[in-house]
């Protein structure tokens, strides 16, 4: 009988992973591999050093809050799609206009403004005005606790994030609003995700409001404005995960960011935000992984072009992987064509530490693919067997590089017309050598035994080389507590007990 076994863990040190078991006598087990939730473990962000606001003078006009001040310095500038570490504004403040007829007196703003900030926007609307005022409330959302802490809840409760849609459909035409809103979004909800009460709140409001659907809409009436697609991406990318999966907002979200992100320049912030929120929402549901992998063929290109390219940086051609190693989790079937590029992406990048994380992406899509015989061959003729073994050579100090490796390679073998050629690529010594460098990770030595178990079929030389090495199999079963590890030894002892020779 086939033995099913499936494993989900959200942790953000250990990938998460499915697979599925199948006895020798059928078609020798195949497992998928799919790519972690890694980046949604956001910190909250320091605000150290960060000068005093100038903001407000408490003149109303009638029962209109006016914002006189002027707000100068640098807008909020964020890693690419990481949790920010340290953000510092410079403001300049503006000198009061002493010939005035007002004499209006500046000072810092503080927690009992965002009501008259909030008020400002609704009876003020100007362009001018709502910026500021949106800006302003970014900084107080983002002060150093307990004052941010209190600023978010006061923004909260009086509607702010209400406000915010708001001022996104009013001034969808006006960048800088649009820029201004956005940060302000972003410091009221995802700023400190462990301040849960806040958060609890802002989420809430975001999905009454239909905050999504409005950041979405100004991402498509800015497509060419890389600071608003920046912003709007990374907050989406950290919004998403803790919004219901099924809004009618997010698929579409998916197809809206697999265009941006090929006709985007590889080289910008703005790219690899839009791939990491890409990455995020097909890491939400099989539909989403769906909806991306049933992409044009020419999109899919484009995209795997930039793993071939001089224009990025690894960290990009990383998260590339690491897209389609999710996507290919479900949808390996239809992206059997990419192989190729990520293959020739492995032969030209340097195999060291600083890469490792890519060649496990990488040697995981492959895994995938190979979860459907149609594409083995493909596999094979575009170089995967000599990259893998390669990989297992040059990353013996990685245990999630030798394990992706090691499957990928085990599903290979499920074809009887390729275990020939893994052998003469070298992939019997490299699932050796394998098993005595991670010693203490059951995935690897499970899964080199899983191959190593169907090349035994091929030739009375890999069951000798497997026999003189049986310490390995007999230290993997009484090391790991796992049964599916021990079905697969077991099964090794019975077939080379048969050989007369062995």
């Amino acid at each position: 009988d086939d033995i099913q076994r499936s494993k989900h863990s959200q942790s953000t040190s250990t990938k998460s992973k499915s697979f599925a078991y199948v006895d020798e006598n059928e078609n020798k087990n195949l497992k998928c591999v799919q790519a972690s939730n890694d980046a949604f473990n956001i910190t909250s962000v320091s605000s150290q050093d960060r000068p005093t606001i100038p903001l407000l003078n408490s003149d109303v006009n009638g029962d209109a809050v006016v914002v006189r001040n002027r707000l100068l310095g640098q807008e909020l500038d964020k890693e690419q799609s990481t949790p920010i570490k340290e953000r510092q504004k410079r403001v300049e403040d503006s000198q009061p206009n002493t010939e005035s007829d007002n004499n209006s007196v500046s000072y810092a703003a503080s927690i009992n403004d965002i009501s008259i900030i909030l008020e400002c926007v609704k009876v003020h609307p100007s362009a001018k005005c709502t910026e500021r005022a949106f800006q302003t409330l970014f900084l107080l959302s983002t002060d150093p606790d307990p004052v941010g802490t209190f600023a978010r809840k006061e923004i909260l409760e009086n509607e702010g994030i209400e406000a915010m849609v708001l001022t996104i459909w009013k001034h969808m035409e006006n960048g800088k609003v649009i820029l201004a809103v956005l940060h302000a979004l972003w410091a009221v909800s995802v700023f400190d995700i462990h301040d849960n009460d806040n958060l609890t709140m802002a989420l809430a409001k975001v999905e009454q409001s239909r905050a999504l659907e409005a950041v979405l809409f100004s991402l498509q009436t800015h497509p060419v404005n890389l600071r608003i697609l920046e912003s709007g991406c990374d907050l989406i990318q950290r919004l998403s995960p803790m919004l219901p999966s099924r809004q009618p907002e997010v698929r579409s979200a998916v197809i809206l960011f697999a265009n941006s992100a090929r006709s985007l320049d590889a080289s910008t912030k703005a790219y690899h935000a839009c791939l990491g929120a890409l990455l995020s929402l097909c890491q939400l549901s099989d539909e989403n992984k769906h909806e991306f992998a049933n992409c044009r063929d020419e999109l899919h290109n484009d995209i795997c072009q930039v793993l071939i390219s001089d224009a990025s940086d690894l960290e990009t051609k990383e998260l590339i992987c690491e897209l389609y190693w999710c996507v290919s989790s479900v949808a390996g079937s239809t992206l059997g064509f990419i192989a190729k590029k990520i293959i020739d992406s492995m032969k030209y990048l340097p195999q060291n530490k600083q890469s490792s994380n890519y060649f496990e992406a990488a040697c995981g899509t492959l895994t995938n693919l190979a979860l459907d015989p149609e594409n083995h061959m493909v596999l094979v003729d575009a170089g995967a067997l000599t990259q893998i073994a390669n990989a297992i050579q040059s990353f013996d100090f990685s245990d999630a590089v030798l394990s992706a490796s090691c499957t990928a390679l085990a599903n290979l073998s499920t074809s009887s017309c390729i275990r020939s050629a893994i052998i003469s690529h070298g992939g019997v010594s490299a699932l050796v050598e394998s098993m005595k460098s991670a010693p203490t990770s059951a995935e690897v030595q499970g899964e080199a035994s899983r191959a190593l178990l169907n090349l035994c079929d091929v030739s009375m030389e890999v069951r000798k080389v497997t026999t003189d090495h049986l310490f390995l199999f007999f230290d993997a079963h009484y090391r790991h507590d796992d049964i599916i590890l021990q079905e697969i030894v077991s099964s090794m002892l019975s077939k080379l007990s048969k050989d007369g020779v062995c």
